[in-house]
């Protein structure tokens, strides 16, 4: 991968930037411009990539200028930007070939400080928002993408995690094994947090596909979008199926419900059950600690180190087309009640419908 470029702003910088230019100060030198605004990268030179970093054009003449009162159109209190592509050096990791695709990625936040951790609306605080772009620079349509948000939870001692998933909210998540997470100077002690990755809207699917890709009980309707596909987990050891991925076909089958040697996930245990067609989508997708459900907890499993993939898929992408997905990293912590876990759960459960 190779990042082209990248912007950093904050609101505060921007609101001061639009006060001095409204009284003058930016026209007649008092005041300097910042740096972040003067190199914004809005508007590009390249082959394919000419609107990039959307901006407000104050004179509306078609060209980011600040001298003209142009400034960063941002989302949050503090908004990064950056484009990459995969077609510049080796894909060391997978191996694959480039598919040649431009992705721009930004990452945002929202800082509200009448809020605190313990009120429900106040969660806003402690989430960073996301955004992907995934342009087709190719000749050639792709059929059957997915796209993954991949997450190491290392909610804070790495060795004694656990994982779930909830699709009707498309959100997977990390939690601690027991009630004390311990063992460090960074743990967080008793009744920890838990980490949750929620996909907030996902790239549109193929036309007609027969498949409910929002989960709200439709299928094909207008302006239907691919939510949460698959949730799987898999260990950080090398060789097993269900180990971390080599080659390209590995992180494919991970994205699509598929251990590396092609078998399918299935209910109970710890997914792994060749031989079993009792398939799903969603691991661990019981509320934690509930007797019922499919859990970690209900399997007895040994806490550790976890990874999981949170999907959204399929869909096709043709040349110069656009795809998207929005998604939040959602930290939700009651570190004051007496079950720290089940109350962080269900804080999440609350607060990820609003």
């Amino acid at each position: 991968m190779h990042i082209t470029t990248y912007g950093n702003l904050k609101k505060d910088t921007i609101n001061s930037f639009i006060t001095n230019f409204l009284n003058g100060n930016v026209s007649n030198g008092t005041y300097p411009i910042p740096y972040d605004i003067l190199t914004y990268p809005a508007v590009g030179t390249g082959n394919f990539t000419r609107n990039m970093a959307p901006y407000i054009d104050y004179n509306n003449d078609g060209n980011y200028n600040p001298y003209d009162g142009d400034y960063p159109n941002i989302k949050g209190n503090q908004h990064l930007y950056w484009i990459f592509n995969d077609n510049d050096t080796m894909h060391t990791s997978t191996g694959g070939i480039p598919l040649k695709v431009e992705i721009h990625g930004s990452a945002y936040a929202y800082y509200c400080p009448q809020f605190t951790i313990d009120d429900i609306p106040g969660v806003v605080n402690y989430t960073t928002f996301y955004r992907y772009e995934i342009y087709n620079r190719s000749s050639n349509t792709y059929d059957s993408m997915y796209v993954g948000l991949w997450n190491e939870v290392d909610l804070g001692v790495y060795q004694d995690d656990y994982v779930g998933c909830d699709s009707t909210l498309n959100i997977g998540f990390g939690y601690n094994g027991d009630n004390n997470d311990d063992g460090a100077p960074w743990a967080y002690g008793l009744n920890p947090p838990m980490i949750n990755c929620q996909i907030l809207k996902g790239p549109e699917p193929d036309l007609n596909d027969g498949i409910d890709n929002d989960h709200d009980g439709s299928i094909d309707e207008s302006e239907e979008t691919n939510m949460m596909s698959s949730f799987l987990y898999y260990d950080g050891t090398g060789g097993a199926p269900t180990g971390n991925p080599s080659v390209a076909d590995d992180y494919y089958q991970y994205m699509s419900s598929t251990y590396k040697d092609g078998t399918k996930i299935t209910y109970g245990g710890n997914g792994y059950n060749p031989g079993s067609t009792n398939y799903t989508n969603y691991m661990f997708s019981g509320t934690p600690y509930s007797p019922l459900g499919w859990t970690e907890s209900s399997e007895g499993n040994a806490a550790g180190d976890r990874r999981f993939i949170v999907a959204s898929g399929p869909f096709s992408l043709a040349p110069g087309q656009m795809k998207s997905i929005d998604y939040a990293i959602v930290f939700t912590w009651d570190s004051t009640a007496a079950n720290g876990l089940n109350t962080s759960i269900a804080k999440i459960l609350l607060v990820t419908k609003k």
